[in-house]
């Protein structure tokens, strides 16, 4: 079967020269078989393939800074903060997103996921060229009471932000928010981004 080149995407139905019987679904010219007498193979709508010629191993660093200092009799305050870089993460990139059918689309290239009729299927490529971030602010008073009882407050305010956060439902940045997949320029607040976390608590330490 004559499996069109990565450099034909996006790929449209109306082009005789890749799709001489038409689509969707895409119907090819393939050596005649009993399976397909004709010589017609139907060829999946959709499909995720890994970029095998620019595959790197992903990796990430993470430092954090901190101090402890005491505040007054059993009053106890920490203050740190806390971060971490990743690079060379997997995402999932379009290659068969749509041209813009209108004038007032955004760019080149239609905010749809493909150019197939049933949005939500198409031909994405796994690449290894996601990066992200993530910096925080930890604080939290511990006060030490009597018979072993702590009580203790704890703040982080926080930023997360990545190009694709890795949803696997599906419904996560390709799926959903394709924006430009030519330059995959999605570098935003991370899904599961949370600016602000409060902690309360109360225990006891029981003397062995």
């Amino acid at each position: 079967m004559d499996v069109p080149q990565p450099s034909a995407f996006p790929l449209t139905f109306n082009n005789p020269a890749l799709f001489p019987f038409g689509g969707p679904p895409a119907l090819m010219a393939q050596a005649p078989s009993p399976v397909s007498p004709k010589g017609v193979a139907v060829v999946s709508a959709n499909g995720i393939y890994p970029d095998i010629h620019n595959f790197h191993t992903p990796y990430t660093e993470q430092f954090s800074l901190g101090t402890e200092t005491l505040l007054a009799r059993n009053w106890h305050l920490d203050l740190g903060y806390v971060g971490s870089l990743g690079r060379r993460l997997y995402r999932l990139a379009d290659l068969n997103q749509a041209y813009a059918p209108t004038a007032f689309e955004p760019g080149p290239l239609s905010p749809g996921l493909s150019a197939l009729a049933v949005q939500g299927f198409g031909v994405h490529v796994v690449q290894s060229s996601s990066i992200s971030s993530y910096n925080s602010l930890q604080a939290s008073v511990t006060k030490q009471l009597s018979y072993g009882l702590q009580l203790l407050a704890a703040y982080t305010y926080s930023h997360s932000l990545d190009e694709y956060s890795g949803d696997p439902t599906g419904t996560s940045d390709v799926t959903v928010v394709p924006g430009n997949q030519v330059t995959l320029n999605n570098y935003a607040s991370s899904d599961f981004d949370r600016r602000n976390r409060v902690v309360s608590a109360a225990f006891t330490i029981y003397p062995e």
